[in-house]
């Protein structure tokens, strides 16, 4: 059974990478195909973890607004408009984390590049570092 905290840095992650590859234009997100994407990486996952997984989905989206990561327009039951990373945002995908120095890799990259390969752990930790990179 995922945890909401797993959940929700799994959500992060996928959308930040979403955002950055769009950035400077705004971009809807369908919560059913990021749904999708994220409950794929839960195989074992029971009904009501895919009512958890769907309103952390929402939930995520309003944490990182809140926090100022992103802005949208507006956030429906099944999609959230018009959204852009924050400059708060992008700083923090700018950043370099020490883990990813010798790679000379942007947190940024490390996520897109995650995203890309479906390599839930990395994407995980990679929010990890985005909170704390936007902490310093």
């Amino acid at each position: 059974m995922p945890r909401n905290p797993e959940l929700f840095e799994l959500t992060a992650g996928l959308a930040m990478a979403q955002l950055y590859e769009k950035f400077p234009i705004p971009k809807d997100i369908d919560f059913r195909a990021l749904y999708a994407e994220v409950s794929d990486r839960f195989p074992d996952a029971s009904m009501s973890d895919y009512i958890k997984i769907y309103l952390v989905i929402r939930h995520t989206f309003e944490w990182l607004q809140k926090e100022d990561f992103i802005r949208y327009e507006s956030i429906g039951e099944n999609a959230a408009r018009n959204l852009q990373l924050t400059e708060k945002g992008l700083r923090a995908l700018k950043a370099v984390p020490k883990e990813l120095d010798a790679q000379r890799q942007s947190l940024a990259e490390f996520l897109v590049e995650s995203a890309k390969e479906g390599a839930k752990e990395a994407l995980m930790k990679g929010v990890g570092w985005l909170l704390a990179a936007s902490a310093s």
